[in-house]
């Protein structure tokens, strides 16, 4: 997407996106609620964070940091 519509662009797109996941959690049940808003917030921190170029290690950290959150979250509550 970068390559066809710029950074710019991509990064509002993107930002658009994750914002629609907002609306999904009235339908959440209130034990997955806190988790999912978790990994919405990481996902904006996440898009602002590289919508310019980083180290492909740092990439691969959020990447994984990402799931390591959400299933230690989970293992928590279940």
């Amino acid at each position: 997407m970068p390559v066809l519509l710029g950074t710019r662009k991509t990064t509002i797109i993107l930002l658009v996106m994750n914002s629609t996941r907002l609306f999904l959690l009235t339908f959440v049940e209130a034990e997955i609620r806190l988790l999912m808003a978790a990994l919405i917030l990481y996902g904006y921190v996440y898009i602002l964070y590289f919508r310019k170029r980083r180290s492909p290690l740092q990439l691969d950290f959020f990447v994984d940091g990402e799931w390591m959150l959400a299933s230690i979250l989970f293992l928590l509550w279940f």
